[in-house]
């Protein structure tokens, strides 16, 4: 998934998210983890969504899990992502 492009619209630069560059880096991670296309494998997130854990999430930003988790809690109050968690894993 290290190849392609994303659209970044301008409107993030009034956002709260621009100003905090550990929630910006968060939220373009979680940008360009996004599918860009329908799957038809089982399990695969569908357009726009992806699987993680707190645990390869934090790994893959070099973060602490905790750190991780409350960015991951800050992005979906300021509505910019939705969450969907159990257990197992987040999407």
């Amino acid at each position: 998934m290290d190849t392609g492009w994303v659209k970044l619209h301008r409107q993030v630069m009034t956002s709260e998210v621009w100003p905090d560059s550990d929630l910006f880096h968060l939220f373009s991670w979680c940008v360009m983890k996004a599918q860009w296309k329908e799957s038809d494998r089982k399990g695969v997130a569908g357009y726009g969504s992806f699987y993680t854990s707190r645990q390869s999430g934090s790994e893959e930003m070099h973060w602490t899990p905790s750190k991780w988790y409350r960015a991951i809690e800050r992005l979906r109050d300021l509505e910019m992502i939705q969450v969907d968690a159990n257990s197992n894993r987040t999407r």
